[in-house]
């Protein structure tokens, strides 16, 4: 029996964070692709390394204010 993988990720939070990821990374590939042209490769590093520093430091903080809410040994 084939598994849809949307009705397959739903029930599993690893799918959904993959999917999630997957599309984040094209959807920088697609940007990065086309404001190349126009940038030079100091800015487009910076526009490459600033989200993941982002998102980054967004996981840590949620990460961190999870671990101290549930007491739980850092």
């Amino acid at each position: 029996m084939p598994v849809h993988c949307s009705a397959f990720s739903v029930q599993f939070i690893f799918g959904l964070g993959s999917i999630f990821i997957a599309t984040n990374v094209v959807a920088l590939i697609y940007f990065v692709n086309k404001l190349s042209p126009s940038l030079n490769l100091s800015r487009l590093v910076g526009l490459v390394f600033f989200p993941i520093f982002v998102w980054m430091s967004l996981i840590s903080i949620v990460a961190y204010a999870g671990l101290k809410l549930y007491n739980l040994p850092i």
